[in-house]
């Protein structure tokens, strides 16, 4: 009798272990896709910090988008070219903040590049959520951005620009 029950009392050790660890893998958040699209200003040029040395001044752009899980939010972007990728096309890199509706932010970097050779000029763009808070606290992604600015004067990019995304975003 003994042996039958320390042998229950192992398989229900054994299956209780089993439901922990198939809970845990099953309490991950799942990734969702992510697409969108928005429209962005610069907003001022030397007024933030990126956090990333540049070659040219930072420059704040901020606008409205609309994305999935995200509905009508707002972004603010601090980005600053740290390079030429080729002589009419500059690296770029930096940081922001997207705020929803209710108050809840995602953080992201930001790094890509913009090709200035033509009118309108072409950025693309890799985008890593890296944190965040109320929802998306703890969440991540990557998503690709194509930007289209056109040229406010020749070679010269801005200071508007519409863009589109997708990727996707765990939370």
């Amino acid at each position: 009798m003994n042996r039958f029950f320390g042998k229950l009392a192992k398989a229900a050790m054994i299956a209780a272990v089993l439901c922990l660890v198939a809970g845990g893998a099953l309490a991950k958040d799942p990734e969702r896709p992510y697409r969108g699209r928005g429209e962005a200003t610069l907003v001022s040029v030397g007024q933030c910090d990126p956090g990333i040395p540049g070659i040219f001044p930072p420059e704040l752009w901020e606008g409205p988008y609309i994305a999935t899980h995200s509905g009508l939010s707002e972004a603010s972007t601090c980005v600053v070219a740290t390079g030429f990728a080729n002589p009419f096309a500059v690296t770029v890199a930096g940081q922001g903040v997207s705020t929803v509706a209710n108050g809840d932010q995602a953080y992201f970097t930001i790094s890509g590049t913009t090709d200035f050779s033509s009118d309108p000029c072409i950025g693309k763009f890799t985008i890593m959520v890296v944190a965040g808070t109320g929802r998306f606290e703890g969440g991540s992604g990557l998503i690709q951005v194509e930007a289209v600015t056109p040229w406010s004067a020749p070679f010269t990019c801005g200071p508007e620009q519409t863009t589109t995304f997708s990727g996707t975003i765990t939370y």
